[in-house]
């Protein structure tokens, strides 16, 4: 029964895909065809909507930039005038000079009447220009519309308006030399209304006179509407597109038609009895906008003159503006765009439905072929479906694993041990017994890798792994606690006896060398343990504590073995309060500097002084220099601190000991990270300048470990700081592996012995014989030689029996602040060396 069912599904699964896909794609047909529809008459709508906007924004666009065009050519009326006027009087005062540097030596009248000949022959915009000629008294010199009136006196002529028009000008001339005036007159003929007049006047020095010319403004503006009517008359756009203007009158300003230019068309009525031309003038001055009416004028090519136009009104001079289109002509393009439109889309529907009649029956045929491969596939695809479950179950558990144990060492990890360990703290709770988390870090095992590579260190912590698992307890276990530390939990313990003993177990699989790729790895290991319930009450605090006593016992010595205890929480408390205080400091001004002298031993004069910095914090107080230096390179904040001190040092020196002959000299330590920077030199350099302080009074002081660690890198410095005139100072001499190669080979020129020698000069054969011979070292190689330390009378008398150059130390002074070092005398420091003798 299940069988026939089976052949029912695989057979309806073979026929409904081709059925459904005939029926859907008839229906889309159906659809498509329906939409196609509906597109093509919205498309036609809007084609003519579109149309009939973009001829109106056209339009309007057209008379806007007339209109533009006619304010800008009104706006310069007055200056085109102007400039105009300028130009006649220059040219005027131009023939007058040349007449009178060609004539000088002649009488003044006969100048007079060569200069007035000529000026009064000429005349300019239409004949109305002319020049006129006046003495500074206001007599008439040349009056060419007036000539009975030359030689008499002007001085009191006023214009239409009661101003001195004679007095002003004159004015202007004596004041200015030339310039613009203006006054009003009526024109000969119109005594209805007066006219603004403006002129231009220019002082004629040689005569004494004052030349001058004026023009109607309207008259000059009547020229300007003339020639813009012309150029708009001119406009022509599209297929019948013209732009014309009117007056206030109904008179006709500009028209394609110049035939009806300067006609009056305001009573003029369409064939429907409008006054078409009334009615466009009105719409202009209420706003202007669009208008439609029927217009007497149209072209030769449409038979219906039905338009619309846009009109707007200029105020300034009475115009109507206005450009439009005929209805016929849009009528005509859009029957024309809508049977293209027609076509296209019966075109596009024929295609349409070939196309998915031809999709129709190749999906048809690929459904076809595709439903009877789907029975072949169907059983292979349930037996597949088991076969997936089954991986699946197999990937699951690996996933679990691989959540818990370490891929490398196959140990559990530290979040299997953290759940191992909890189970163990309840059980230590039930038994009363102690509990030790005890945590294993490899020494050195980067070491290991660089040498040897990765693949001998993972070899290495896989043997150690199965090692650790060998010599486990029952109930004991073991994970890798994160890269070279391993992680135990040692249970049913009674003391610490047993912890020790536990402890040199593990420590005993180290005791003998791996043969790992036929090489022979000696590895050691630090411990840190942490005991459940003495000094923890979690497991998360158990390994917490463990791995603060592996911090502290890597950090002390290699090999050793730290219990946790109050103390070394309190000091790792301390020291992640140091560094994040130290973070601040110098933004807090927690950091200073402190001066110690250096003294000729034979002169007893103070010739230098060593730069050291001292930090008091809030929080913890003063903090040692030995404390706080270290963790400023470790945490990278040495660079900042460093230089800190030398801009402060050397700024505070020269302020209080100017440059100048036996001024004190300045030594400051600088950090090996320092001086292995980049550019260190150039920009150790570049500070000194800064400061003003010469540069020959600046001692570098370095320790020896400096030349240990990478003499080949830190050697071509210190010969460009020589080079660039600083002197170097060996710090700590006689601490580390001294090598007189380097004292040779380097540029040093001054050896520091160390406060430990000078501590123990006077009780020790030893170091008195040690310094000594360093000093010896230093004469025979030039350099000089200081006593750090010095604190009595007898160690200072014993160096200077042996002649050292420079001694520092708590006899003298302990390091001051500048003010104290500056009270300070030179009798001061005499006074301690004769004590002394």
């Amino acid at each position: 029964m299940v069988h026939i069912n089976d052949r029912k599904l695989l057979r309806f699964i073979q026929v409904m895909p081709v059925v459904i896909i005939a029926v859907a794609t008839f229906l889309i047909i159906v659809v498509m065809f329906r939409d196609n529809r509906l597109e093509a008459n919205e498309n036609l709508a809007t084609l003519r909507q579109d149309y009939l906007l973009q001829q109106k924004i056209r339009i309007q666009q057209e008379v806007d930039s007339v209109y533009r065009q006619i304010s800008y050519e009104k706006k310069q009326t007055e200056d085109a005038l102007k400039l105009d006027l300028k130009a006649r009087i220059y040219e005027a005062h131009r023939i007058a000079t040349a007449i009178y540097e060609k004539n000088k030596e002649k009488s003044e009248q006969e100048i007079t009447k060569r200069i007035t000949t000529a000026l009064r022959a000429l005349h300019f915009n239409e004949g109305r220009g002319y020049y006129f000629i006046y003495k500074m008294d206001g007599t008439n010199v040349m009056l060419p519309p007036l000539p009975h009136m030359e030689g008499t006196s002007r001085w009191d002529m006023q214009d239409s308006r009661g101003a001195y028009i004679t007095r002003d000008v004159i004015n202007i001339a004596k004041n200015k030399g030339e310039g613009y005036h203006s006054w009003w007159f009526f024109k000969p003929g119109n005594q209805q209304r007066d006219h603004e007049k403006v002129g231009f006047i220019k002082y004629f020095s040689p005569m004494k006179w004052m030349i001058g010319t004026g023009e109607y403004v309207d008259s000059f503006e009547k020229n300007i509407q003339d020639k813009l009517l012309a150029r708009i008359s001119e406009i022509r756009y599209g297929s019948n597109g013209y732009v014309f203007v009117l007056d206030e009158n109904g008179v006709i300003k500009a028209h394609q038609d110049k035939s009806i230019i300067n006609t009056n068309r305001m009573n003029l009525r369409d064939k429907e009895g409008n006054e078409y031309i009334k009615n466009i003038i009105n719409k202009a001055k209420s706003g202007g906008g669009f208008i439609r009416y029927h217009s007497l004028f149209k072209p030769m090519s449409i038979d219906d003159s039905e338009k619309v136009s846009y009109v707007r009104w200029f105020g300034d001079w009475n115009w109507t503006i206005g450009t439009g289109f005929y209805i016929k002509d849009s009528e005509i393009y859009l029957a024309i765009k809508e049977k293209t439109i027609k076509q296209q889309n019966s075109d596009e529907l024929l295609k349409l439905l070939i196309y998915s009649a031809i999709l129709a029956f190749v999906m048809t045929l690929v459904a076809a072929l595709l439903s009877r491969k789907v029975a072949s596939r169907f059983q292979s695809f349930q037996s597949k479906i088991s076969q997936d479950f089954s991986e699946l179950e197999n990937a699951k558990n690996t996933m679990q694993r691989l959540a818990l144990y370490d891929s490398l060492t196959d140990l559990p990890n530290r979040l299997q041990f953290t759940q191992l360990l909890r189970q163990a703290i309840t059980e230590s709770d039930k038994t009363g017994n102690l509990l030790a988390v005890i945590l294993v870090g490899l020494d050195d095992f980067k070491k290991i890798n660089d040498l040897y590579g990765h693949f001998v260190g993972d070899k290495l912590l896989t043997i150690l792994s199965r090692e650790f698992e060998a010599i486990l307890d029952p109930g004991d276990s073991v994970c890798r606690f994160g890269g070279d530390e391993f992680i135990f939990c040692i249970q049913n313990l009674h003391s610490k006896d047993e912890v020790e003993r536990k402890i040199a177990v593990i420590q005993g699989v180290f005791s003998e060398a791996q043969l790992i790729n036929n090489v022979q790895i000696k590895s050691s290991c630090s411990v840190g343990v942490s005991c459940y319930p003495e000094d923890s009450f979690s497991a998360e605090e158990a390994m917490s504590n463990a791995d603060i006593s592996l911090y502290r016992a890597k950090s002390d010595k290699k090999g050793t073995v730290i219990f946790f205890n109050s103390a070394i929480a309190k000091q790792l408390e301390y020291d992640f309060k140091l560094e994040s205080e130290l973070k601040g400091a110098l933004g807090r001004d927690e950091i200073s500097l402190v001066y110690q002298p250096q003294i000729c031993t034979s002169s007893g004069k103070m010739i230098g002084v060593e730069a050291l910095c001292r930090w008091n914090n809030q929080a913890l107080g003063f903090v040692s220099p030995v404390e706080f230096i270290d963790v400023a390179e470790r945490i990278d904040l040495i660079h900042s601190i460093g230089q800190f001190v030398v801009e402060k040092a050397c700024s505070d020196i020269v302020a209080a000991y100017p440059n100048g002959d036996d001024a004190v000299k300045l030594s400051v330590n600088i950090s090996p990270k320092q001086l292995k920077l980049k550019h260190f030199a150039d920009d150790f350099h570049n500070t000194i300048l800064r400061s003003g302080i010469d540069i020959s009074r600046v001692t570098i002081e370095i320790t020896e470990n400096v030349l240990l660690e990478d003499q080949a890198s830190v050697t071509p410095i210190l010969h460009e700081l020589r080079e660039l005139g600083f002197s170097i100072s060996l710090d700590d001499f006689g601490t580390g592996f001294s090598s007189l190669s380097y004292l040779n080979n380097l540029p040093i020129n001054e050896i520091k012995i160390d406060r430990s020698f000078i501590d123990k000069i006077l009780i020790s054969d030893q170091s008195d014989t040690l310094v000594k011979a360093i000093l010896a070292i230093g004469q025979s190689c030039g350099m000089k030689v200081v006593a750090e330390g010095v604190e009595t009378i007898e160690q200072y008398h014993k160096l200077l029996d042996y002649q050292c150059d420079l001694v520092q130390g708590y006899y003298f002074d302990k390091p001051l602040e500048l003010g104290l070092l500056e009270e300070r005398t030179e009798q001061h420091w005499k006074n301690k060396c004769s004590s002394s003798k």
